[in-house]
């Protein structure tokens, strides 16, 4: 009889068991919170800006004179230089693509004594206007662009002469074509705003005649304007894509 008793509970038991459970309180899953969502300004659309910065000019030339004498010549010279920029890019998933135009003010100049047929007479270089057009190619990280970049230059160069002793000069301004390419990084701090830093190099040969004060005429030849030129930036850019998600 006792071990009957004891075969009934269990039996009870293990009927039990299961109803038993599945009014226990079922656990919820662990809760994860989803990745945080950054929200980043595109780098596509139109834009323009201002720069100011230091350059500098190294620049070789062989004057002819209006005896046909040949003066060979260098100038190295420093200065500010501040312009404008304008450009449109857009950005595909990292890459930006782009193209710009740029106009530079500067005052890149210095005077030399003659090497031939020598003093009193004096020579000067100076380089004082700077326009490109260049394509873009840049890389983005969210708010910040590394770009390199490179196209045509223009340079506004002036090789004159001055002859104290006659009083006769020369002088010989005009727009030379040249190439620049540069490198610049770019952040953007707020909604639209970007500032930079930049670093650029422009060439351009200025070889053309000199007309002297008295009618003759002189040539300047082998000659050649090299300006290196680091600059900070400022620009607005006009969004066209508006506000990007981003999940890291």
């Amino acid at each position: 009889m006792k071990k009957l008793s004891l075969a009934t509970v269990a039996l009870t038991a293990l009927i039990a068991a299961p109803a038993m459970a599945a009014d226990l309180p079922v656990r919820a899953p662990a809760y994860r919170a989803p990745p945080p969502v950054v929200v980043l300004d595109s780098w596509s659309g139109f834009y323009i800006g201002g720069s100011i910065g230091g350059a500098w000019l190294r620049a070789d030339e062989t004057f002819i004179n209006n005896a046909a004498v040949a003066d060979p010549l260098s100038f190295w010279s420093s200065s500010i230089i501040g312009g404008c920029h304008a450009g449109l890019q857009r950005q595909w998933g990292s890459w930006v693509l782009g193209i710009e135009g740029t106009f530079s003010l500067t005052d890149l100049h210095e005077t030399v004594p003659s090497i031939n047929p020598g003093a009193p007479r004096t020579r000067s270089v100076k380089v004082d206007d700077i326009a490109t057009v260049v394509g873009k190619l840049g890389y983005t990280g969210g708010p910040w662009l590394l770009y390199v970049k490179g196209g045509w230059a223009g340079l506004r160069v002036n090789p004159s002469s001055f002859n104290p002793a006659t009083g006769i000069s020369s002088s010989a301004t005009d727009w030379h074509g040249g190439w620049t390419v540069g490198t610049g990084f770019d952040y953007m701090f707020a909604r639209n705003w970007i500032a930079g830093v930049e670093f650029d190099y422009y060439t351009a040969k200025f070889d053309g005649s000199q007309p002297f004060s008295n009618g003759t005429v002189g040539a300047v030849t082998n000659s050649r304007a090299d300006v290196y030129a680091v600059t900070g930036r400022l620009t607005y850019l006009f969004n066209w894509d508006g506000p990007v998600s981003a999940r890291y």
